[in-house]
């Protein structure tokens, strides 16, 4: 049986509690000293029923990336809209509607995603609704 030795990272986080969601900050060294950073935000908004998450960062080469995704509570379900830009500056959209079907025991997701180039796939997926844990 062969072993992979991943030469060692260090990780360096720090998370902050808001009025209304968390900051957490991670840097990340490899073993040449290079460095990768990532910047996350996330804002609660209990009158409105959205949480809106932001994303930046940077690759150990130096690119930088970024994204944001909101989500939309539903009265059966919920919505996100997500967009990603990468280090090309190309960016990717998602959406997502999601249905839960408490009679029929099922989840229903309907996703769509936009790739840099506009070209759009959709799926459906539709799963049985997790049993609740006591």
């Amino acid at each position: 049986i062969k072993k992979h030795h991943k030469p060692p990272v260090t990780r360096q986080v720090d998370r902050v509690r808001t009025e209304n969601g968390f900051e957490r900050d991670m840097t990340k060294t490899n073993a040449k000293g290079e460095t990768a950073t990532r910047h996350t935000s996330v804002v609660n908004d209990k009158e409105a029923q959205t949480r809106t998450r932001t994303v930046t960062g940077t690759h150990y080469n130096g690119g930088e990336y970024s994204g944001q995704s909101v989500t939309q509570k539903t009265e059966d379900g919920y919505t996100r809209d997500a967009t990603r830009t990468n280090s090309q500056g190309k960016t990717t959209t998602r959406s997502v509607d999601v249905t839960i079907d408490k009679e029929a025991g099922t989840v229903t997701k309907n996703i769509s995603v936009t790739n840099p180039e506009g070209e759009t796939k959709d799926k459906v997926i539709v799963r049985p609704l997790p049993e609740k844990k006591n």
